[in-house]
């Protein structure tokens, strides 16, 4: 990829992404859709927006608790955001995290993929739509 840009690159390394976690179990606390997109922002920029929250809950039951605890998942990425200092963005592109309604779901995290399209792990896999966001983050290049 010598001759690629570093937007070709990004694409390559969230397709690699994107590849691996559908490959993985669905895991509370580590690989659900609220960890994916702290996932991919910690494996694309080395900061970790989930890093307080890591490792506190291991089920579905331990999720809401927690969940709960910052006024749901919107309030809860919205921390998590702000003390990571993310950037708030209106205009989300490839390799950006957020929230996205699904409807007749409900609100999940996601990560920004190709043909504007979201992705999301859910317990049956990984799925990408075009889903409504509700709010996005930048997430910075790749760490050096």
């Amino acid at each position: 990829m010598s001759n690629a840009t570093p937007f070709d690159q990004r694409k390559f390394r969230l397709a690699c992404f994107l590849s691996q976690i559908a490959n993985e179990p669905f895991i509370y606390g580590q690989n659900d859709c609220a960890m994916m997109p702290a996932n991919w922002c910690l494996s694309e920029s080395g900061i970790d927006p989930a890093a307080i929250v890591r490792g506190q809950y291991q089920d579905e039951e331990g999720w809401q608790t927690l969940a709960d605890s910052y006024g749901g998942l919107f309030g809860l990425w919205d921390m998590l955001a702000v003390e990571s200092d993310m950037k708030c963005i209106d205009a989300p592109t490839i390799g950006d995290i957020g929230l996205v309604r699904i409807p007749k779901h409900g609100l999940y995290g996601a990560v920004k993929g190709g043909c504007d399209r979201w992705m999301v792990k859910l317990s049956r896999g990984l799925i990408g739509g075009n889903f409504k966001s509700l709010s996005a983050w930048s997430v910075p290049c790749h760490k050096q």
